[in-house]
This record gives C-alpha cells, sequence and structure tokens, in this order.
C-alpha cells in the first residue's frame, strides 16, 4: 500500500486560510484520482483546523495534533530558520507515519501540489523496490503552461516514495525516531538519497513525470514566484540566456486529458 502524507501548517499563523483550504482541496481532489485504489491518505493539521469536506472519508484521515513552530525569524540565521521549519513539518508527518505498516510505502505530498494518477499503481506493481524519487515533474502558475523539469527533486517536497521500514533501518531498528532523522527524512525532501548512497540502498527514479510543482499561487508552501517570473524574466534572460532558451523549450501545453492525469477539473 501507498500512504500519501500532507502536513498542514497551524492554521492559527495563516493570514488568509480560506485560499489554503481551496489549495488542499484541490490537491485532496488530485490524490483521490489515483487509478489504484491500494492507497491512503493522512492529514495532519493543529486542532480546530477548518479543513475542505474529503472526496472520501473512507480514503483520507484527518490527525489532529497541537503543534506549533518556534517563533523564529530569518534574522536568526537561515539555518535555524530552517531547521524550526523541518522540526514542525517533520513532527507533523510523524505523526502520520506511525500509522503506516512496516511493508507500506509513504510519500509526503505538500498540501497544494498535483500527483499523476498512476504513482499508487506503478508503485504497488513494484512492492520489492527500497523506493524512488520523482525527477520528471512539472512547474505550474495555473493556466494551461507547464514547464517540465528533469531535476523535480531538486526543488520540490512532494518528490520522495520510500519503504516504512527503511527508515526504521536508518534508526538502528529503534521505533522512536531521533529527532535528527524526524527532521532530515520527514521534514525535509533534501537529505534521503544521501542516506539511500550511505546505506548501499538502491533508489530508482519513476519513469514518467509524476507530479506537479504549484509555484507563485496565492498561499503556495514554497511561497516563490511564478512561472513567468522565475523562468522567462527579464534578469534570467540578461544573466543565463541559456537557461532562458531551455526555459523555453521545456514549455508544454496543458491539455485537458493531460489535466485529467493529475486529477484537476475545469
Amino acid at each position: 500500500m501507498l500512504n500519501f502524507l500532507i502536513p498542514v501548517k497551524n492554521h492559527i499563523d495563516i493570514k488568509n486560510w480560506d485560499i489554503i483550504k481551496k489549495n488542499i482541496q484541490s490537491t485532496l481532489i488530485s490524490i483521490n484520482n489515483q487509478s489504484d485504489n491500494n492507497w491512503h491518505c493522512y492529514i495532519v493539521c493543529n486542532t480546530g483546523c477548518d479543513l475542505p469536506a474529503l472526496p472520501d472519508e473512507n480514503k483520507f484521515t484527518i490527525l489532529s495534533v497541537d503543534l506549533n513552530k518556534m517563533n523564529v525569524q530569518k534574522s536568526a540565521g537561515l539555518h535555524s530558520y530552517y531547521d524550526a521549519i523541518r522540526e514542525d513539518k517533520g513532527q507533523r508527518l510523524y505523526t502520520a507515519f506511525k500509522k503506516c505498516n512496516n511493508d507500506d510505502f509513504f510519500m509526503v505530498v505538500d498540501y497544494d501540489d498535483f500527483i499523476h494518477k498512476d504513482i499508487s499503481l506503478y508503485v504497488n506493481k513494484h512492492q520489492n523496490e527500497n523506493g524512488w524519487y520523482i525527477d520528471k515533474g512539472y512547474f505550474y502558475s495555473g493556466g494551461n503552461v507547464l514547464i517540465k523539469t528533469k531535476k523535480f527533486d531538486t526543488k520540490c517536497g512532494t518528490s520522495n516514495i520510500l519503504k516504512v521500514s527503511l527508515v526504521y533501518e536508518f534508526n538502528n531498528g529503534e521505533k522512536e525516531l531521533s529527532i535528527s532523522l524526524i527532521k532530515e527524512l520527514l521534514g525535509s525532501h533534501r537529505f534521503l538519497k544521501k542516506y539511500m548512497v550511505d546505506k548501499k540502498k538502491e533508489f530508482k527514479s519513476i519513469p514518467f513525470y509524476a507530479a506537479l510543482y504549484n509555484i507563485g499561487i496565492p498561499g503556495s508552501t514554497s511561497g516563490t514566484s511564478g512561472v513567468m517570473s522565475n523562468f522567462f524574466s527579464l534578469n534570467v534572460l540578461i544573466r543565463r540566456p541559456d537557461r532562458f532558451v531551455r526555459n523555453f523549450f521545456n514549455i508544454r501545453w496543458f491539455s485537458s486529458k493531460k489535466k485529467k492525469f493529475f486529477g484537476l477539473v475545469n
């Protein structure tokens, strides 16, 4: 089975919750579009959070926590700032992770990204693998245009699938995870490849464009600017004309057929 784990920031800290709620709803619809039914989704949020209606109450479980991110500002240093974010996200995900069976797989999904409908099908057909990273994906800012990338896993948190038992193996077989593992394996997507290399574990790429990274939309988890600003700004043209041209050739039309692959409704 594949478990999708969605960490939701403390709603008290978010100014316009209605926007976030709408983003979450779109992500839940995308997940519910899976072509293989052997999956479950856990949504972790603070007690009292006003979530959208669940697409299927048998496939989605809400887990309530009472966690508050440490009030660390960027002025305190980027290391401390991002470490606090990783700890908060990791603790939320750990709550859901403990619900997964040892032989299950899990995938962290940020609450405003979209995933391909065949992810669960692929995972459940390859139960003997350790896991996968998603290097092929798309950047999206709404509308009908995508930017394809083969470095998706270096940019987006919705990019790793791992067998649950491996996390405990990285923890020397102990069931209670250390805070460092919670932060690095659950609170971030950037450390997993190193763990897999160090432990000599095979870690493959999903062989299709499997996820869509929403950037530049209101309330996005990434907090980044949109496709035009990131890939086609005057600054990019002047400083990196080669990248500007490469970005141009990576433009893809987001057709109605392709939108159905990611569970987007018109």
